[in-house]
């Protein structure tokens, strides 16, 4: 017999318009429906009893639908208890429904009013630090991010229905119950106040020599940081609480039984503010917030060094922090003070080289005015910031007086060392360090940094303790054919070229092989008015894993190319001469490896991903080509600096200005209204700007480089001149007969533009098909060019263009300095390092200068050989090394060792992964609030739980969740 009524099941069905239902089948019905309610009822109860509660809620109904995978009922729990009422509608038929409550609006109009909130304001935090983020009451919890994923989502979410999965009233327990003792407490409010007092001196002392000796604070660490994060926050202009809550913070760092490491992120931000803070206190006297903002910068550099080894990234966003406000105008000059002394004490030498140096002779204009207002508070505070910088640069003074042991050009006279220093730093900042009596705090510096060799920059750019050897092999400049088309009448330029071939190499021991990891290939052509740098080839063999450098080290490959292309466009720069950078990316199995494809380790770009790169690598090159300098014969004038307006122009055939865009580092894209983006053109050519006039056709605005796409098309397209180009008396007299007869001598029937020559390249197959090709151009030009190389570079009379006699006379018969010597079967001489077409620094020269025939017979020898394995590719490139030192006539290696300086991310190796912030180096790995630990995969031989089980005798028992699809019948 059902519990269940059929009658009821009749009113239902009569409801539905089911008029007659047979008796047979009410009964069915009846105990279907009776299986079902006491289903959902003990799902109900069962959930009842694991919320520990003895009353069945209509959540637990609500989640017990949703477990049986049952439609939920719409709708929404109360919060407080629900009154039926009864009504009568017939004799026997009650009907019961919901009381509404009734609102009293003579109380709602006497209530007392709420409490005033706050005033809104905005405080910058940390939200994330090394992807982890900090629990600080600014950031969400754990908890927060829980709920926040139940609640629904989309324009026409209704925030109503959050109540159907039961995420409108949570309430969730915290994971750690932190408990604090009383006498925890009262230390702490006592603490705090005695801090904060005032007028006892004596007790102010003794709270902070206690936060720095007792050993048992552990679980107050939290409770400080809250405090010192408070009190700034809400103290700005209380210089005194500031002071102490630094004071706070120094003792806690000073205590060595503290494991602080875990909330060093929350203890940056009030540190940082108090250090280039806008403005501090409300004290009238102009200097009142300087000692504060020494006390900061103190306690950042004790922060650095105690935990920058345990976080790499710590230093450089600190540096790019305090750079931002050293050099923002808008700031005032006590954010720049702090900014100085923060970058003072945070790198030390290195980085005051590095970023306060180039700029002071640029932000001496912001003193300039301040400092002529007589006793003005401006003037104080300038007076403080020239001090601090000047204080910043005698930390370069024990580098530079060794430096001045190895130059003696730099002991000239007084007033070329004033000169030299007035250039440098400024006329202020130059006659301060004068005044000193200490010129060599930067004036020797200048002299060491300018002259530094690619060895030096190579040192500091590598990963630490790690090998490297580089070859660097190149050839005299040798005469060849112009790079640029003659205009017509007009005679070729006298251009020199050179091939510089660097190779890398990484050396395994055991057992001590010598592996070749990169190669590069530069020609540099020079001119009276133009000195040209072509990357022609690069390419890697894909073995630079041997070295097993921890995730988030940057690519010793991408580094090595962008330090070896600024050495050579910081050294090669002329005065009154434009420097170019050019370079196509063409995505390509290998260049100069054979067999290196073969090499699974070996990751080949496609082509957008190489053109990616190559920005990225030109992004330095153009920052550190921006400052320059030029050796000259005279005493007073070596090592002279220089500056240079930078550009970069990209060109992809196929891709309008947004797609090439797209192309340029993120740096450069987010920065879109900044000096820094306008550098970068997009879907632009300098092709134009770069030759003698602006006028001339454009076969002639073109250069001819080898193995070029663009060389190629421009052959193809000399084969439909208009005419020959005439020689050039008939040309001048042609001139003068008729100047408007309209001929175009010397120009294509086809291509009337540049523009028009880049749209035809893109359908050129090199450039279509799918495929992309990338055009590269960074322009250096120096400051105050005049184009006075015009009179130099006119046409001469005689015949420039080269002979084979010509190679064969002046290719092997040269010997340069002991150092750097051609071998040949000739007579050696001397080439001069400069003349009026082209420039040789010995800073630039390879370790081994070759002419141009043995070159070209080393490098195809590397085309000949193979490095597809481990072991031929360590054959191989001993046997390239010892064959350049046979040509060389060297016996010993002729290498030159390079041993990394930078910093390697720490890497705990017990968790196979970076050790960042909350990881210790004993192991303890200390989660902060919101960071979740994935769970680990199954290895092989584990059983995860829905796993296949092996049983006895060797029988498969599937779990309860694992379903076994049926094979599909054909």
């Amino acid at each position: 017999m059902a519990v269940w009524n059929p009658d009821n099941i009749r009113d239902v069905a009569e409801s539905i318009g089911i008029a007659s239902l047979n008796d047979d089948v009410l009964q069915p019905l009846s105990s279907d429906i009776e299986y079902r309610v006491s289903q959902v009822l003990e799902e109900a109860l069962k959930l009842m009893r694991h919320s520990k509660r003895m009353t069945v809620s209509t959540q637990d109904v609500a989640q017990a639908l949703r477990v049986l995978d049952i439609e939920p009922l719409y709708g929404y729990e109360s919060t407080r208890p629900l009154r039926y009422g009864e009504a009568s509608i017939g004799p026997g038929q009650p009907l019961f429904y919901i009381e509404d409550e009734e609102a009293d609006f003579e109380k709602l109009i006497n209530a007392p009013l709420p409490k005033v909130p706050r005033e809104i304001s905005l405080t910058a935090h940390w939200l994330a630090i090394e992807g982890v983020q900090p629990s600080i009451p600014q950031n969400p919890t754990l908890a927060d991010s829980r709920n926040q994923e139940l609640v629904p989502k989309g324009p026409g979410a209704n925030p109503n229905l959050a109540a159907i999965s039961g995420a409108d009233n949570v309430t969730t327990k915290p994971l750690v119950k932190h408990i604090l003792s009383r006498e925890l407490q009262l230390y702490f409010s006592s603490v705090c106040n005695a801090v904060l007092d005032e007028n006892n001196e004596e007790y102010r002392v003794a709270a902070l020599a206690s936060i720095r000796t007792d050993p048992g604070l552990h679980q107050l660490i939290p409770y400080f940081v809250n405090f010192i994060a408070e009190k700034v926050t809400h103290g700005l202009k209380d210089l005194f609480v500031l002071t102490q809550t630094m004071h706070i913070a120094s003792a806690l760092l000073d205590n060595k039984s503290l494991l602080i490491d875990p909330y060093v992120a929350s203890i940056i931000p009030p540190v940082l503010t108090c250090l280039v803070g806008r403005h501090l206190g409300s004290s009238p006297e102009p200097l009142s917030h300087y000692p504060l903002r020494n006390i900061a910068a103190a306690l950042l550099g004790s922060i650095c060094k105690k935990f920058a080894k345990s976080s790499h990234t710590l230093k450089p966003r600190l540096v790019r922090t305090c750079l931002k406000y050293f050099l923002d105008p808008t700031k005032p000059l006590g954010a720049n003070y702090g900014g100085i002394l923060g970058l003072q004490i945070i790198g030390g030498t290195e980085v005051v080289r590095a970023t306060i140096l180039p700029n002071v002779k640029e932000y001496e204009s912001l003193l300039r005015e301040p400092l002529e207002e007589e006793g003005s508070p401006k003037q104080l505070e300038a007076e403080a910031v020239l001090t601090a910088m000047i204080g910043a640069l005698q930390l370069l003074e024990e580098d530079a007086l060794g430096a001045m042991k190895e130059m003696a050009n730099v002991n000239g006279n007084g007033e070329s060392k004033s000169q030299a220093l007035e250039e440098k730093v400024g006329p202020l900042v130059a006659w301060r360090v004068l005044a000193m009596g200490r010129p060599s705090t930067v004036s020797a510096q200048i002299s060491m940094a300018h002259t530094a060799s690619l060895q030096a920059k190579l040192v500091a750019a590598l990963p630490l303790n790690n090998h490297f050897t580089l070859h660097h092999l190149s050839t005299p400049p040798t005469p060849c054919p112009a790079l640029y088309s003659a205009p017509p009448g007009q005679k070729p330029e006298k251009t020199y070229s050179e091939s510089h071939f660097l190779s890398v190499s990484i050396t395994l021991s055991p057992p001590q092989k010598r592996i070749q990891i990169l190669a590069l290939e530069v020609f540099i052509y020079t001119t009276a008015r133009l000195t040209t740098i072509f990357v022609a080839k690069a390419d890697s063999t894909g073995y630079l894993y041997l070295l097993h450098l921890p995730t988030g080290t940057p690519s010793p490959l991408k580094t090595i190319t962008s330090t070896f292309l600024s050495h050579l466009v910081a050294h090669r720069q002329r005065k009154d001469r434009k420097l170019v950078v050019s370079l196509f990316a063409r995505a390509q199995d290998q260049y100069l490896f054979p067999g290196s494809v073969e090499n699974p380790h070996k990751h080949v770009l496609d082509d957008r991903g190489l053109v990616k790169w190559w920005c990225r690598v030109l992004e330095p090159v153009l920052r550190d080509g921006s400052t320059w300098y030029s050796s000259s014969s005279s005493p007073s004038n070596q090592h002279k600096e220089r500056k240079s307006t930078t550009s970069v122009y990209l060109r992809v055939p196929g891709c309008d200005i947004h797609e090439t865009r797209a192309f340029f580092p993120s740096s450069v894209r987010l920065a879109s209204t900044t000096a820094l983006a306008s550098e970068w053109c997009p879907s632009r050519d300098p092709l134009r700007d770069l030759n003698r006039s602006s006028t001339l056709p454009e076969r002639c605005l073109i250069p001819r480089f080898p193995d070029d796409p663009k060389s190629r098309f421009v052959d193809e397209l000399d084969d439909e001149l208009t005419e020959p180009p005439p020689p050039l008396e008939s040309s001048q007299q042609e001139a003068k007969e008729s100047p408007s007869k309209g001929k175009r001598p010397g120009r294509w029937r086809s291509v009337r533009s540049l523009e028009q020559f880049w749209e035809l390249m893109a359908f050129r197959q090199e450039c279509s098909s799918g495929r992309l090709v990338g055009f590269l151009w960074g322009v250096f030009e120096p400051e105050g060019m005049h184009n006075g190389a015009e009179h130099e570079g006119s046409p001469s009379r005689e015949s420039t263009l080269p002979t084979p006699a010509d190679f064969q006379q002046t290719g092997d018969s040269m010997e340069l300095s002991s150092q750097h010597r051609i071998f040949s079967s000739s007579h050696p001489r001397e080439r001069p390092e400069k003349t009026t077409h082209y420039f040789w620094p010995p800073s630039t020269r390879g370790t081994v200068v070759l002419p141009q025939k043995h070159y070209d017979r080393v490098n195809k020898l590397l085309l000949h050989l193979d490095y597809a394995t481990l072991e031929v590719a360590a054959e191989s490139s001993k046997r390239w090394v010892e064959d350049v030192a046979m040509c060389a006539g060297r016996k010993e290696g002729w290498g030159i060792e390079v041993i990394g300086e930078m910093p390697l991310p720490v890497v705990d190796k017990r968790a196979g992964g970076l050790r960042g912030k909350g990881e210790v180096a004993g192991g303890v790995n200390v989660l902060a609030a919101g960071m979740v630990r994935k769970k680990k995969r199954a290895v092989d031989g584990e059983r995860g739980d829905g796993d296949k089980s092996i049983g006895e005798g060797g029988v498969q028992v599937l779990s309860a969740r694992l379903v076994r699809k049926k094979p599909k019948i054909t």
